[in-house]
């Protein structure tokens, strides 16, 4: 905590595609930053946002009914997975495991995206609240100087 710094993640709205990748759409371009978002670290030397995320619900996040799959138009429900992996439909289109979070179900392609990206910074708040909790309870040499601390009061 001595030294501090941001963790920068913008995320597309509407209109917005990845020119160097054909037939993308700004859902898979959220869906996909709103993954890599939760790749990221809060520290080097500790496990990834979605790491804490396993960690918490014993593995790839598995909601109790299995949402629709997010690709537009697929008839499969959303099968869990672990990082990115494809759908087993016939389209074979890129999945991630925060799709889990149904992140897309709040998103539009013609409007504004407050609430979805409300959303995804709300759930990275709390994820990083517990991926630093986490990194605190690991970290034995700051525990073993807080015990030192409390015994000689």
């Amino acid at each position: 905590m001595e030294s501090a710094s941001t963790f920068d993640c913008v995320l597309p709205g509407a209109n917005i595609v990845r020119p160097d990748i054909e037939g993308d759409t700004p859902q898979r371009f959220f869906r996909q930053t709103a993954f890599d978002a939760f790749s990221g670290r809060l520290d080097s030397s500790h496990e990834t946002l979605i790491d804490t995320v396993r960690a918490v619900v014993g593995g790839p996040h598995t909601p109790v009914r299995a949402p629709r799959c997010p690709v537009e138009e697929c008839p499969q429900d959303l099968a869990p997975g672990i990082g990115a992996y494809t759908c087993c439909c016939e389209r074979n289109e890129a999945l991630f495991e925060t799709d889990a979070f149904r992140f897309a179900e709040r998103f539009s392609e013609v409007s504004s995206n407050g609430e979805a990206h409300g959303e995804v910074r709300h759930v990275l708040e709390i994820v990083s609240l517990v991926n630093m909790l986490r990194f605190f309870a690991a970290d034995t040499t700051r525990l073993s100087a807080r015990q030192k601390w409390q015994c000689s009061q």
